[in-house]
């Protein structure tokens, strides 16, 4: 990666984007560093423009229907925690 601004816009995915996808160690590699780009400065951005959705702060419930690590998930309702 570049620079900061590319590895939030991309991820850790960008960084891998010339490996080779078979590898198992590719993929050991991505699911380690998966989290931490949500966790960075992604995940709490994601909240905060849902947050300005018309309606949101109404919103009941929300169901997640990655299949992923789920910390979009925890911004999101850790912005609404009525949710």
């Amino acid at each position: 990666m570049k620079n900061r601004k590319e590895y939030e816009y991309w991820g850790p995915i960008g960084e891998s984007a010339e490996k080779d996808f078979a590898s198992q160690e590719l993929w050991a590699e991505l699911t380690r560093t998966s989290a931490a780009w949500p966790m960075g400065t992604v995940g709490p951005k994601v909240a905060e423009i849902l947050e300005e959705l018309p309606g949101f702060s109404g919103f009941e419930k929300m169901l997640d229907l990655g299949s992923g690590h789920g910390i979009f998930a925890f911004y999101i309702v850790n912005q609404h925690p009525t949710m």
